[in-house]
């Protein structure tokens, strides 16, 4: 693909053909608008004939002083039979590459398309994908592939689901060319009025006389040819955007953040007690049972089952490392004592919390301490395996270089393990230094 130009027919992983076409200023780590554009009957099985003279007619991309002004990634798949709907999981797979691969803006992605394809424009944004569009653009389109405007109006269910989407009709006045054969020409001026009944603030439409008519007028059938051509199409394709969900790690964190305020301000004694009694067998568990997943105290070797190494895979590997001299032979013993020293650290923080447990009193300022330092322990080993699982990659921060994709997947659930016991930690934390043993406030 090159930037500024269409593409030639490319083939996708399920076999279907597509074009795209990537704006001048197109670069990877943009944030660009999409558009899908959906053919009519003349482009089934034919990527050329979508290309040339499809992409001339319709909006002519391959004019360069009229591309030079789009900022669109384009979407051009190409269907094999009549009716979009045959061809909506892979049409919908061109926009998730476009958002995961090209630098696509989820919010904007608007749908188009002409004739067979302006119906599956409505289709696609009212049934199949509702909610996935920010604009809906429909050139000499019908709305219901198998009922007629005159024989029941434009079918509820669309104009409900897109009630609040904008939405660009072009028609021509002499249209008789809209399938299915045989069936009165859908009257534009009728859809846009269902649609306004319906609270449709943002339909507008756009109708030729029949004078109008483009380089390569086809009667009666003429606004794909002309709509593109407005000047005012891509500016405001452009303008539309479509609301956002929140984000579901801000949500989830902003909740977080209320238990931490809530711990810290609000929770009483009997909360503090039994918060610091959990966080404590938590403690006394994850430690002894990290003290012995790691080989114990004694075989460093045993530590990698997770990885799908044997102990014994594990000496061998260490012993090639050997072989590359002092340095290699240094680093090995520099990772050994590591990791035993960890062994070490494990058993000892985790008899220090079964010992809280079982002789200090739960909830006070006396055990805050026990809390504070696990609190510590969990937040930070959370952010290294984070990092480690490529989960802090989006914030800038890249997992090591030295570990793969398995690997870092594998990693995932220990970030989220040790997350949810350092937010714990620090829950107990909060909680236990607001009180002070009933004995402590009868001597003071």
């Amino acid at each position: 693909m090159v930037v500024g130009s269409v593409s030639q027919p490319l083939t996708a992983a399920d076999g279907s053909t597509y074009l795209i076409y990537l704006p001048p200023k197109w670069t990877a780590a943009g944030s660009h608008p999409v558009l899908l554009f959906l053919h009519g009957v003349g482009g089934i099985n034919n990527g050329d004939g979508c290309r040339k003279p499809g992409l001339t007619t319709q909006f002519p991309l391959l004019d360069p002083k009229y591309a030079a002004k789009v900022q669109h990634i384009v979407i051009v798949p190409v269907a094999k039979q009549r009716n979009w709907r045959h061809h909506f999981d892979s049409s919908m797979a061109l926009v998730d590459m476009a958002l995961s691969q090209l630098g696509g803006d989820p919010s904007r992605v608007a749908i188009a398309g002409q004739s067979m394809g302006g119906h599956g424009a409505y289709l696609y944004a009212s049934e199949l994908a509702p909610g996935r569009f920010c604009a809906v653009v429909a050139m000499c389109g019908y709305v219901d592939e198998n009922l007629p405007l005159d024989k029941g109006g434009v079918p509820t269910a669309v104009t409900e689901s897109l009630k609040s989407t904008p939405i660009w009709v072009f028609h021509s006045d002499v249209d008789d060319e809209v399938p299915p054969p045989g069936r009165p020409a859908d009257d534009p001026a009728a859809v846009v009025a269902a649609f306004k009944a319906a609270g449709n603030t943002a339909v507008k439409l756009t109708r030729y006389p029949k004078d109008r008519k483009g380089a390569n007028y086809i009667p009666g059938h003429a606004a794909f040819e002309l709509g593109f051509a407005e000047e005012e199409i891509w500016p405001w394709l452009l303008a539309q955007s479509a609301p956002q969900p929140p984000d579901p790690a801000v949500v989830a964190g902003g909740a977080l953040f209320g238990v931490v305020l809530f711990c810290a301000f609000v929770g009483g004694r009997g909360l503090a007690r039994l918060l610091s009694t959990v966080a404590l067998l938590l403690a006394t568990l994850a430690y002894l049972g990290l003290m012995q997943s790691d080989g114990g105290i004694i075989d460093f070797c045993s530590s990698f089952a997770f990885f799908d190494v044997s102990a014994a895979q594990c000496r061998d590997l260490g012993a090639e490392i050997a072989k590359s001299g002092a340095a290699g032979s240094g680093w090995l013993a520099l990772a050994i004592s590591k990791g035993r020293g960890e062994s070490c650290f494990a058993l000892g923080m985790g008899v220090g919390a079964l010992y809280a447990l079982l002789f200090k009193a739960k909830g006070t300022s006396d055990v805050a301490v026990v809390h504070l330092m696990h609190s510590a322990w969990g937040v930070s080993v959370a952010l290294a395996n984070s990092q480690n699982a490529g989960l802090l990659a989006p914030l800038g921060v890249p997992a090591e270089a030295n570990i793969g994709v398995a690997e870092q997947a594998k990693l995932v659930p220990f970030a989220i393990l040790t997350a949810v016991q350092g937010f714990v930690y620090l829950c107990a934390f909060l909680l236990s230094r607001r009180h002070v043993p009933k004995a402590k406030q009868k001597t003071s």
